[in-house]
């Protein structure tokens, strides 16, 4: 009978230890450029390397400006004049399924996701005129003047509009397209500044990632104990748009 009670305290234990535990995601602010501000429970303050940005945080940008946030393996770089909420981060217990869900309202936002998702797991930026899902894989989002572009740099996003009406499409790495409300979504080769902005965002994103430290392949926030020995990402070769 000790045997079977050990054996059934040691079960229960492994399976206590194998379960995903659930909870809030959080990330590092890693790069500043310009005017900068931070809101958290309706306080705004300006924002500061180091600083924790988690679910229902607001960044909000100024003119030539610019912010960079690392979570695990996921690089979003805000452009100027942008604001961004953090609407959802999280990691739910049944599975380890991680959610991320980014609205802007204007502006522009890229999104490198240096470690590859899983099917289950949800990434996604909202606008008011598009929803774009992906996983692994590189884009950017600009939206302003009654209009949304997403350009996609590598991998496949889904797009959709966010009224919800007309069919979904699928962009592919060097494809982008224009959403306008009550026009179907089109994709078009991504060509011309569009491309030169994204491209240099990746060039950035690479530099970026390169020096974040690995704990069993995952790319994880520095510390705020350690970002004084932390080199931020240098100044992107160009600017990201500022949308009319």
């Amino acid at each position: 009978m000790k045997k079977i009670a050990l054996i059934v305290v040691l079960a229960v234990f492994f399976y206590a230890g194998c379960k995903k535990e659930s909870g809030r995601i959080e990330g590092t602010v890693n790069f500043i450029s310009g005017d900068v501000n931070i809101v958290i429970k309706g306080k705004k303050t300006e924002a500061r390397m180091g600083d924790a940005v988690s679910e229902t945080t607001i960044i909000e940008t100024g003119a030539k400006s610019q912010v960079d946030v690392l979570f695990e393996g996921k690089l979003v770089s805000i452009g100027e004049s942008t604001s961004v909420e953090f609407r959802k981060l999280a990691r739910e217990a049944e599975g380890g399924v991680k959610k991320y869900v980014l609205f802007m309202e204007s502006g522009s936002v890229f999104s490198k996701l240096i470690i590859r998702m899983f099917k289950e797991d949800e990434y996604q930026v909202k606008t008011p005129t598009v929803v774009a899902s992906v996983r692994g894989t590189e884009f950017l989002v600009t939206e302003g003047g009654g209009k949304a572009t997403v350009s996609c740099t590598e991998g496949i996003i889904e797009l959709k509009k966010a009224d919800g009406t007309g069919d979904a499409l699928t962009l592919k790495a060097g494809e982008k397209a224009d959403i306008f409300p009550g026009k179907a979504l089109r994709a078009g080769r991504l060509t011309g500044t569009d491309g030169l902005i994204a491209d240099a965002r990746k060039r950035n994103a690479k530099r970026f990632s390169k020096k974040q430290p690995v704990d069993d392949g995952i790319k994880k926030p520095v510390p705020a104990a350690e970002k004084k020995s932390y080199q931020p990402v240098r100044k992107p070769d160009v600017d990201m748009p500022a949308v009319k």
